[in-house]
This record gives C-alpha cells, structure tokens and sequence, in this order.
C-alpha cells in the first residue's frame, strides 16, 4: 500500500544528506570526474580560439580574407562539422545538466534560486549552441550571445557542484533521540 508524501519528502530520493555513505562517496566521484572533463572541454576551446574571441569567431566562420589571392589559415566550419560538434556536445552535456538539476532539487539547502539553478544550465546550453549556429550563418557579433550563455553555463554548472559538495560535506543527519 503507497504512504502519501507529505511536503518535505517531495522528490525522487530523499535529500542527498541522508544519502549511506557509499552513494555518497559515489557521487562525490563523479562529481570530480565530470568537473575534470568539462575543465577539460574548457582548456580545449581556450586552445582552439588562442584564448580570444577573434579567435573563436575565426573557429567557426573562418578567416577575413582582405587579399583575394591570399589562402585563409582557416575557412568557415562547414554544416557537416557544423552538426557533428552540435551533437556530440549536446547530447551528453544536456543528460549531464539533467542529471545535476535533479540533484540540486534534492539538496536540503534552502536557496531562493534553486529551481534556477536546476533548470539555467540546459537553456544556457540551447543558447550556447544556438548563437554558434546564428554567430557562423548570421553574424559574428552573436559571440556576444555565445559568451554570456557560456559564462552562465559554467557558473551554474561550477554553483551546482559547490552546493553539492557542501550537502555531501557539511550537511550531516541529524540523529532522532527518543
């Protein structure tokens, strides 16, 4: 027979403080392992733009060429390649952001943004990919929708990890004398 939920067990799980240990040494681990891989993806891109928006502006829409006889270093990312770097970003980076936002539901901090901070790390991502497309086919000044979407991708992304650290760290149950 199902028991009602009552307010504070709304959720799939219960709150990740009250997690046994071994689920919570598990996600600590793969809390490092995504954070290595995404600093990672973050260490990549600084190479592949030199660490400036020109830079990445000329990744994806090559390089201004002044002298017709000259040969660009770099031509204008084709739709082919176009597709490839949109889906094999987009599929694992917007299971990752899920998976996070469910967590962070689970957190028992109670932060006002919260519910934000589940959700803005997936419409960052749409965004993030949606001005790569707008910056390579439209315009170069939509990097400036590319790097804002970016910077709150990352931070949400950098806050959900600090927040649950600090719940698997700080957060401790707390024991039920009788």
């Amino acid at each position: 027979m199902n028991k009602p939920i009552s307010s504070n067990q709304i959720g799939l799980f219960p709150p990740i403080h009250l997690w046994p240990t071994p689920f919570k040494r598990l996600l600590s681990l793969y809390l490092l392992m995504q954070t290595i891989g995404l600093l990672c993806g973050l260490l990549l891109v600084g190479l592949i733009s030199q660490n400036n928006i020109s830079g990445l502006q000329e990744h994806y829409r090559g390089q201004i060429q002044t002298d017709p006889l000259e040969i660009p270093d770099s031509t204008p990312k084709p739709l082919k390649s176009m597709l490839i770097t949109t889906h094999t970003h987009m599929m694992p980076l917007a299971l990752l952001f899920f998976v996070m936002g469910v967590l962070i539901l689970h957190v028992s901090v109670n932060i006002p943004f919260k519910n934000i901070l589940a959700f803005e790390p997936i419409i960052a991502l749409g965004t993030t990919f949606g001005g790569l497309w707008l910056m390579r086919y439209v315009h170069s000044y939509f990097i400036i929708l590319v790097l804002i979407s970016s910077v709150l991708l990352y931070g949400s992304y950098f806050i959900q990890v600090g927040l649950l650290m600090y719940e698997l760290i700080f957060i401790k149950p707390q024991s039920t004398k009788n």
